[in-house]
C-alpha cells in the first residue's frame, strides 16, 4: 500500500516552492539584542524547554526528551507530569462560527508565554490563534522583525545575501555559512597568483618545472594570504575592528522576540564536518 501511494503522488511535491508552506504552518526563530557601550549586539535565543501544551486543553511538562535514554524505562530517571484542570470556559472563534472549549490553566500559560514571545499589539492573535488574521499579523510581525535585524547585523542567518543576490548561472545565491566567504573571488584570486608567477617563468623550463610542483604550495600560501589579509571574518581580528554597529533607534521598532526562520540559508552548500559524527556527540 505503501508503494501505490507513493506512486500515486508522484514527485510533484518537489516543485512546490517552500514558500507555499507558509499558508499552513509558520516556522519562527527567537532572537534579542542588546547595547552594550557604544554597540549593538544581537544573538539567537535557544530555549531548552520539555512543555508541550496542546490545544489549550493539556499542558504536558517534564524533564524526559523523546529518546531511549528517556523513555526505555531503565536508564535515566524522568519525571513529567500531565496537567488537566477542572475550570474550562468557551472562547468565540467568529471566522470559523464556532465555540472552542479551553482548559483555562492551558489557555492562560500559553497566551502568557506567546505574550512574552510575540510583544504587544498581537493581542488578539494570542488570544485567537485559530483565526486566519492571526496568523497572519504574528508571521508580518516576525518578517517585520527579521527585516530590521537584517538590515542592521550583516552575517545572521538569512535567506540571500543582498535582496536576492543572482550569480553569474541567473541563479539565486543564497546566504552562505561562511559570513564573508566568497570561494569564487578566492579561486580567482589563486589563479590569478599562479598565472603570474608562470608568466614570470616564461622561457626558463626549469622554473616552470618547480613552479608546477609548488603549485599547491602556492594556492596554500596566497589561500592563507586572503584569510588573514582579503577575509574579515569572526575569527580575525581586523573583523572585529571594522565591526561596530551602533542603531539604537532602528531595533527599538522590534516588538517581541519572534523572527522568520530564514528557510533558504546555506542552500545548495556542503556544509557537512569531515569527521565522524560520533566523534560530536
Amino acid at each position: 500500500m505503501r508503494s501505490a501511494y507513493y506512486d500515486k503522488i508522484g514527485n510533484d511535491y518537489q516543485t512546490i516552492p517552500l514558500e507555499e508552506c507558509g499558508k499552513y504552518v509558520t516556522l519562527l526563530n527567537l532572537r534579542s539584542w542588546a547595547q552594550l557601550g557604544d554597540r549593538t549586539v544581537t544573538e539567537q535565543i535557544y530555549v531548552h524547554s520539555k512543555l508541550t501544551i496542546v490545544d489549550d486543553l493539556y499542558v504536558l511538562v517534564g524533564s524526559a526528551n523523546i529518546n531511549d535514554r528517556s523513555l526505555l524505562g531503565g536508564r535515566d530517571s524522568e519525571l513529567a507530569a500531565l496537567i488537566v484542570d477542572n475550570e474550562t470556559k468557551i472562547v468565540t472563534c467568529p471566522e470559523r462560527g464556532i465555540n472552542i472549549p479551553v482548559r483555562t490553566f492551558a489557555y492562560q500559560l500559553r497566551k502568557q508565554i506567546w505574550q512574552g514571545l510575540y510583544g504587544e499589539g498581537l493581542e488578539q492573535a494570542i488570544e485567537v490563534p485559530e483565526l486566519a488574521s492571526s496568523v497572519k499579523a504574528i508571521q508580518s510581525r516576525a518578517k517585520t522583525n527579521a527585516d530590521i535585524y537584517e538590515s542592521i547585523f550583516p552575517f545572521i542567518p538569512r535567506n540571500y545575501l543582498d535582496n536576492n543576490t543572482i550569480d553569474e548561472n541567473n541563479k539565486v545565491e543564497f546566504a552562505s555559512i561562511w559570513p564573508a566567504l566568497d570561494y569564487k573571488e578566492l579561486d580567482d584570486y589563486t589563479k590569478g597568483k599562479y598565472k603570474e608567477t608562470m608568466e614570470m617563468a616564461k622561457g626558463d623550463p626549469k622554473l616552470k618545472s618547480e613552479v608546477r610542483q609548488k603549485k599547491r604550495m602556492l594556492e596554500d600560501q596566497t589561500i592563507k594570504y586572503y584569510f588573514e589579509k582579503e577575509l574579515k571574518m569572526p575569527f580575525n581580528p581586523v573583523f572585529w575592528q571594522n565591526y561596530n554597529i551602533n542603531q539604537l533607534t532602528e531595533l527599538q521598532q522590534i516588538k517581541g522576540h519572534i523572527t522568520l526562520l530564514p528557510i533558504h540559508w546555506t542552500e545548495g552548500e556542503n556544509n557537512a564536518i569531515p569527521n565522524h559524527i560520533r566523534l560530536v556527540t
